[in-house]
């Protein structure tokens, strides 16, 4: 509201609105992320990233494993023949993934699923979204709860809006915080899978505080 306005409103008795302070994006707490194991996805058209971890308040965060998922092209294959096939293994290789006991460790119950929300454009999103339905489709009869995150939500909880510039650095940098998750196998396909299971950590705790 400009100064005209408000000496207006003041002339005119009505009270001068103020605008509401914004509050300053601070990056989450380690106690701000719900405890629990987390097998996350991040699916795409080449390769799938992804990260099976444990947050604890006592141990911290153990990545249990990790890795990507990468299928060569097919000679010949072009267009939406190329983006089938591709789409096809990705399923077959994700449900036989999350269906591999060795997964599990005794000391784990359960564990979420979480991967990233289909995006609606860019480069090839069919083959995300096909990613997902594999994921889902593969998890239908069993008791692993499957949850999905947008990549753009993951940054706003773990970067901040005004530190977000699209690129894959400022995710790294943001997991920094709470561990060191380069070099060792690590890239920025199990990276963006990690970061996309803190979020949902860090949601379901903030729903879980709420609830009580």
């Amino acid at each position: 509201m400009s100064i005209e306005e408000r000496i207006k409103d003041y002339a005119a008795g009505r009270p001068a609105k103020r605008a509401r302070k914004r509050k300053e994006w601070e990056p989450p707490s380690f106690g701000e992320f719900l405890d629990g194991a987390v097998l996350a996805y991040d699916q795409g058209a080449f390769c799938t990233g992804w990260c099976y971890f444990w947050k604890s308040s006592e141990t911290g965060l153990v990545v249990l494993d990790k890795g990507v998922f990468k299928e060569p092209p097919v000679p010949g294959l072009k267009s939406h023949a190329d983006t089938l096939q591709r789409a096809t293994w990705m399923a077959e290789r994700i449900q036989a993934h999350i269906h591999e006991q060795r997964l599990m460790p005794s000391d784990l119950n359960e564990f979420w699923i979480v991967h990233e929300m289909p995006p609606i454009q860019g480069w090839r999103p069919e083959v995300s979204l096909m990613g997902a339905l594999a994921i889902r489709l593969a998890t239908e009869r069993s008791l692993h709860r499957v949850v999905s995150v947008a990549n753009q939500h993951m940054r706003s909880v773990l970067v901040g809006s005004e530190r977000n510039d699209g690129s894959k650095r400022v995710v790294k940098e943001a997991l920094a915080r709470y561990g060191r998750f380069v070099g060792d196998g690590w890239n920025e396909h199990n990276r963006d899978a990690l970061a996309l299971g803190l979020t949902f950590l860090y949601d379901e705790k903030r729903r879980t505080d709420e609830s009580r």
